[in-house]
């Protein structure tokens, strides 16, 4: 059975996925448009993960993947070649490095506002966040524990 909590704001859409949302390694996505998804501590598959990032709509804004450990460079990379209209991107916890970082920054240059990275792999990211790289960065975590 699939649980689902939606709140329509204005010209807004948020959807927040539970881990009820992943049957047999499958992700359902939905057919609207959303422009916020929320899936941080589902634990989903590698598969679920791969349908997801090539299948996201490209108006996706906000994205929240907090500790989803099975996210990899190659997930963030081909995310944000497809949907550049994010603005808000949350890896924290995920297996990323600076290849993401690097990926991130080329393709989400004019519309990045926020973005999580603390506690990944993550480790040259002064140097590869150089001044004016992302002019629209108003909030950036590297934080990390180790």
């Amino acid at each position: 059975a699939f649980s689902e909590y939606m709140n329509f704001k204005k010209e807004r859409q948020f959807l927040h996925w539970t881990s009820e949302f992943t049957e047999q390694g499958k992700l359902y996505l939905p057919l609207i448009e959303i422009k916020e998804l929320n899936i941080a501590f589902t634990n989903i598959s590698e598969d679920c993960i791969d349908n997801l990032v090539s299948k996201l709509t490209i108006k996706i804004e906000q994205l929240n993947l907090q500790e989803l450990k099975s996210i990899t460079d190659r997930h963030i990379n081909t995310l944000v070649s497809r949907c550049k209209k994010i603005s808000v991107l949350d890896l924290k916890s995920t297996s990323i490095t600076d290849d993401s970082l690097t990926s991130i920054i080329e393709n989400l240059q004019s519309t990045l506002e926020e973005l999580n990275v603390g506690n990944t792999y993550v480790r040259n990211s002064a140097h590869i966040i150089g001044k004016g790289s992302l002019p629209n960065l108003i909030s950036f975590n590297n934080w990390s524990f180790s």
